[in-house]
């Protein structure tokens, strides 16, 4: 692996910058909101892979990312599969193992597996002993199938996504990636950035499925599979300022510094939900303008990191140089 770069920038501007997703649930809509941002400022460039790890629905994202998907389709996804859970909790509750596979199988391209191949790292957990859970990052796929099944083991939670304990991949028992590598990064970047879906002050997912707060994410499973809802929906939502106007809180930068992440929710708005439903919201479905919400603070939250950190400028620089650079070949 190489040594990691003083700053994020200096990894971009070398063509070194790598991407790490954790866990999210359906929190995955705010991972969305950062995919569109990056897409468009050329951090995730059409046509270059871009070094990209997760796990859980992190490595759905990870998946959207070195499947050249545009994040617009992904979110339509994400978005059509939030809502029939929402209208229907049941259907998907208990069921999450098919409705995602079938997600995936709608929206990645047919050559999704030879794209993502070594430069898509998902994390998976695996039994090849009883009772000795150890991570595995799995980066190489046969096919399709093969992709997807790896992407369905690495968000694999017992009775949310199925009624079985394990899954099975590869001929191995699997679960959740998040259990064993929360945050894993990809090989050979000069800088990975780690986006996680819950700020280091909320008890987030990542947290939540660690061993201090196994017992909140059971009893939420539960409320899931009992067709229960989130009270997100009568949280007061301010108004997100447009993203290209956004801005960075410096003191939340060092905060999330000292965590071990680089982005998180809230990082130019505070966020409006209480810590208890925004961690109901990786286990229940948001209703549709809570959703719309959610992909929109990723948009905003996104482009004030890309700004503080100098990418904002770099990547827009370069957009001008290469629309100049065309210019003057056309005009040759």
């Amino acid at each position: 692996m190489l040594a990691q770069a003083a700053t994020p920038l200096e990894a971009f501007q070398h063509g070194k910058l790598g991407l790490s997703f954790g866990g999210a649930g359906y929190l995955i809509l705010w991972y969305a909101g950062v995919v569109k941002v990056f897409q468009e400022l050329g951090i995730i460039e059409s046509g270059r892979a871009t070094p990209v790890a997760g796990a859980s629905s992190g490595a759905l994202t990870a998946a959207t990312i070195c499947s050249g998907t545009t994040a617009d389709k992904f979110y339509s996804s994400v978005s059509s599969l939030t809502a029939r859970c929402y209208k229907t909790p049941t259907d998907c509750a208990g069921n999450m193992d098919g409705a995602v596979r079938a997600a995936l199988a709608d929206y990645l391209p047919p050559d999704a597996a030879a794209r993502c191949n070594n430069t898509g790292y998902m994390s998976v957990t695996v039994y090849d002993e009883p009772g000795h859970p150890r991570p595995a990052v799995v980066s190489t796929f046969s096919n399709s199938s093969d992709l997807i099944s790896t992407l369905a083991a690495s968000s694999y939670i017992p009775m949310w996504s199925g009624s079985r304990l394990f899954t099975s991949l590869r001929g191995r028992q699997a679960i959740d990636g998040s259990v064993s590598a929360p945050q894993p990064c990809p090989p050979s970047v000069e800088y990975c950035v780690r986006i996680a879906s819950a700020p280091p002050e909320m008890s987030g997912p990542n947290a939540a499925r660690g061993s201090a707060g196994v017992g909140e994410v059971i009893a939420q499973i539960q409320r899931a599979v009992n067709g229960q809802r989130t009270n997100a929906v009568n949280v007061r939502k301010p108004q997100l300022p447009d993203p290209s106007a956004a801005r960075a809180d410096p003191a939340k930068l060092e905060a999330f510094k000292k965590a071990g992440i680089d982005l998180a929710p809230g990082l130019a708005a505070e966020n409006p939900f209480p810590a208890d439903v925004w961690q109901e919201l990786s286990t229940l479905p948001c209703d549709p303008a809570t959703c719309d919400y959610i992909y929109k603070m990723g948009q905003v939250d996104a482009m004030a990191w890309a700004e503080a950190t100098g990418i904002k400028a770099a990547a827009e620089a370069r957009g001008k140089n290469r629309a100049l650079l065309r210019l003057r070949r056309h005009a040759i």
